[in-house]
């Protein structure tokens, strides 16, 4: 069902070649195509009225802009809470000076890289310490069910048990990672490299290793 929903409304793109430590090389454009489906969208919305903690001090935006949060925080009807906090992006968030029971949320459209979402748990779990921290997705890629299920349960377990934090995907797309095998794309990409370093390609083949 999201695979369709995903491929009915030309949200997916493939990276030929890999260019990052991201183990997919599938893209999905949510930010642009999420506001277009409405049950995608109303999903999300309804998530973010029911789990974002109040009051909220930081939002902690992953490869998101603060104006398309503000734009869900508005349809939500939540304006204020967002108004009331500070967006910050999560590379920063080691700048930030701990403050202990305050509220944070964290907005990541698509989520494909867990590891970065373990980091940004284990750095807002001493500055927030005693607070509520939301994870709020708007699709979430896992090659498996358990795969998810170990995400869920890093993010969430805490002091107070298993729902010390909470974490919530509009979406979730089961899609095995890539291996570390070379893809017939980068052995063709490699070829034409030797091929130009040992005295040039065709013309036709330029356009290939650019």
């Amino acid at each position: 069902e999201t695979a369709e929903l995903l491929c009915r409304n030309r949200a997916i793109s493939v990276r030929l070649l890999k260019r990052d430590t991201r183990r997919t090389d599938i893209s999905i454009d949510v930010a642009n195509v999420m506001s277009r489906v409405p049950v995608w969208e109303q999903t999300f919305i309804r998530l973010l009225t029911r789990f974002v903690p109040a009051p909220l001090r930081w939002i902690v935006a992953v490869d998101v802009s603060p104006e398309d949060i503000a734009a869900s925080f508005h349809k939500a009807g939540a304006k204020p809470l967002f108004d009331a906090a500070t967006v910050v992006d999560w590379s920063q968030l080691s700048s930030l000076s701990a403050e202990p029971g305050a509220n944070a949320l964290v907005v990541a459209p698509y989520l494909c890289d867990h590891a970065t979402l373990r980091g940004i748990n284990a750095q807002l779990r001493p500055l927030v310490d005693g607070g509520c921290v939301a994870y709020l997705a708007g699709v979430t890629i896992a090659d498996s069910a358990r795969n998810l299920s170990d995400l869920r349960i890093f993010l969430q377990y805490g002091e107070h048990g298993p729902e010390t934090s909470i974490f919530r995907s509009a979406l979730e797309f089961m899609l095995p990672w890539h291996s570390d095998a070379e893809s017939s794309w980068a052995a063709e990409l490699n070829l034409l490299l030797r091929m130009k370093d040992n005295g040039g390609i065709a013309p036709e083949s330029q356009a290939r290793v650019e």
